[in-house]
């Protein structure tokens, strides 16, 4: 009998390791599991946003901005301009060489998108084009470490305009299936949340619009949606998804030039916001 039931112990023992083993394997080998550990993701980038040059004091600060991120201390993957890289005088050859000249000298690798104050809307036969000419696509995309970056030209959305051969609904929905689950992180210029200035909430997009972008920012694995446009570091909710607002480098509204450190880890993203403290503060201006 003690025989008999070693042997029947042994076998139910052989049996449960063989399953243990089975579908440790199986869970380790499926794609949502792959998908998480290979895509935990542990990086820094920068954000730098409404800068526009002028050919002055925003250029100026630009210059200061370059110094104080190319002497960083951790690797920096890319940095991300989050629109109005121009002040409306993208037409001035001289200032937009010299904003190209300033960028030119940014270390790490530079991902532009444009805003409202780079394509003109009542201008798009001529901006458009220069804007290409100058900085490249109204859209494009960079991958680090699994984690898919999509840099989108929204203003189409935000104002109702078309510009020809783009459709930013069409490009995100594309761009959302190709990335298979991985998480993203999207980059655009004006957030979808109002605008709180003057002690007044200022409709930013249209609500229609609105409540299409956050339906569609919720159906993919959307880790944060970061932009800039108000001059101010803000933050809301678009759903379940986090809206990160940069502040500006320019000196409108008398507000200090910043940029942000942005880190990326396991999933989840935590920034600092660094003062340019070496320059000296503009005059007030209205708020906004």
């Amino acid at each position: 009998m003690k025989n008999f039931y070693f042997v029947k112990t042994s076998c139910v023992f052989r049996k449960f390791r063989f399953l243990t083993v089975f579908l440790f394997f199986l869970i380790h080998s499926s794609p949502a599991f792959c998908a998480d550990s290979e895509n935990d993701g542990d990086f820094y980038f920068v954000q730098v946003s409404d800068i526009h040059f002028d050919g002055g004091e925003n250029s100026r600060r630009m210059e200061e901005v370059v110094k104080a991120i190319n002497n960083l201390p951790m690797k920096i993957e890319f940095v991300v301009i989050t629109g109005d890289i121009m002040a409306d005088n993208i037409a001035k050859e001289d200032i937009a060489k010299q904003a190209l000249e300033i960028l030119g000298r940014i270390k790490p690798p530079l991902s532009p998108l444009p805003g409202n104050h780079d394509i003109l809307q009542k201008k798009l036969p001529q901006t458009v084009p220069l804007y290409k000419k100058y900085f490249g696509e109204l859209s494009h995309k960079r991958e680090v470490e699994g984690v898919v970056m999509l840099f989108v030209y929204t203003e189409p959305i935000r104002k109702d305009f078309q510009v020809e051969a783009y459709n930013p609904w069409q490009l995100l929905e594309t761009e959302f299936y190709s990335a298979k689950g991985k998480p993203i992180i999207v980059f655009h210029h004006a957030p979808t949340s109002e605008d709180f200035y003057n002690n007044a909430s200022h409709e930013s997009w249209p609500a229609e619009a609105k409540e299409k972008w956050e339906k569609l920012i919720n159906s993919a694995d959307v880790k944060a949606v970061i932009s800039g446009h108000f001059h101010r570091d803000e933050y809301h909710w678009s759903g379940n998804v986090p809206m990160f607002a940069g502040g500006a480098v320019s000196h409108y509204w008398g507000r200090q030039a910043v940029y942000r450190i942005y880190h990326y880890q396991n999933g989840r993203l935590e920034y600092s916001t660094q003062y340019i403290e070496s320059l000296p503060l503009p005059p007030p201006q209205n708020n906004k």
